[in-house]
């Protein structure tokens, strides 16, 4: 499938998601093409959650204290932790449980990827990106919130890719954090991660306020993702607390 990305100010890529194809609008199993990245043994188990990987993943350059200076660690083939990340992300998503999830193949599309290989889309933001998914849905959202966000996300008219947005607002929130511009907020809450998570949450809720109220369909978000990337910069404080979605 071919790869579609425009280049933001700062020189990193930033997915188009105007243009990502959407063959299937109604979530399916995996299909039995699709060839397993691991052995069923090692994918049959249940999802684990953000806060269960990040200590985990201490040792790595996307733990707390090296957030500012390495956010592009690339998503490793030969990394059983960073398979279980994307294969959490998906399972929390589809309400699979245990079953074993293939390492490609078209069911990726139906959280959101761009194709047959969801690891082709972290170009930018790496295992970052991908942590943040896995915040957004384990974690970050209330159940009811979580699957109304996914459910307007594979609407047959309002329908848009999932995971390419939050991949977005990742890559939004990192310019904020390269610059230095969420220093006071870090210090304030002793915590980088607790900051870019925070605010990422507050991007999904705002995004999902905005697409459902103005009832948005694909082209629509160039302009409802520079309204959210203008409430970063002007109100990070604002999206960090944003807990509940004001009706």
């Amino acid at each position: 499938m071919a790869r579609y990305y425009t280049s933001s100010k700062n020189g990193q890529d930033v997915i188009d998601i105007t243009q990502v194809r959407f063959n299937s609008i109604v979530p399916d199993v995996p299909n039995s093409r699709a060839s397993s990245y691991y052995d069923d043994s090692e994918t049959n188990v249940a999802p684990c959650s953000f806060q269960s990987v990040w200590a985990r993943l201490s040792t790595e350059n996307i733990s707390n204290e090296k957030v500012k200076r390495n956010v592009s660690v690339p998503f490793s083939e030969s990394n059983p932790l960073h398979w279980e990340i994307l294969c959490s992300f998906y399972k929390h998503i589809m309400d699979t449980g245990r079953k074993p999830v293939p390492r490609y193949g078209s069911h990726w599309e139906n959280v959101g990827f761009q194709g047959e290989d969801p690891a082709s889309d972290l170009r930018g933001v790496g295992m970052l990106g991908l942590c943040q998914l896995l915040f957004l849905s384990s974690n970050a959202l209330s159940p009811q919130l979580a699957l109304q966000l996914f459910e307007l996300s594979i609407d047959k008219v309002h329908h848009f890719p999932l995971a390419v947005v939050g991949l977005n607002f990742t890559q939004f929130i990192l310019e904020h954090v390269k610059e230095g511009r969420l220093n006071r907020l870090a210090v304030q809450e002793n915590s980088y991660v607790s900051v870019i998570n925070g605010i990422y949450r507050g991007c999904f809720i705002t995004f999902y306020k905005l697409w459902k109220t103005r009832n948005c369909t694909i082209l629509d978000f160039s302009k409802i993702a520079n309204e959210i990337k203008v409430q970063i910069k002007q109100r990070p404080k604002f999206l960090l607390n944003m807990a509940v979605l004001r009706q």
